[in-house]
């Protein structure tokens, strides 16, 4: 995936982004996210891309990567 950051995990690995703001919501796509303060957790199931979002006060945040175990 050009212009993609890629992500170098194991399966099923824990993994966290840690935000600069502190957002109200967050998931990410095909995987339960946990939102606490400004970092969101998920496990990496399948290698590929995924995509975070988020919801502020301010508005919304998509971050996109590419999982690659």
């Amino acid at each position: 995936m050009k212009g993609v950051p890629k992500v170098t995990v194991d399966r099923g690995e824990q993994v966290q982004a840690h935000l600069g703001y502190t957002p109200e919501e967050a998931s990410v796509e095909h995987a339960d996210a946990k939102l606490d303060g400004r970092t969101v957790t998920w496990q990496v199931d399948s290698a590929g891309p995924f995509m975070l979002f988020t919801r502020g006060k301010r508005g919304d945040a998509s971050y996109v990567g590419c999982a690659v175990f």
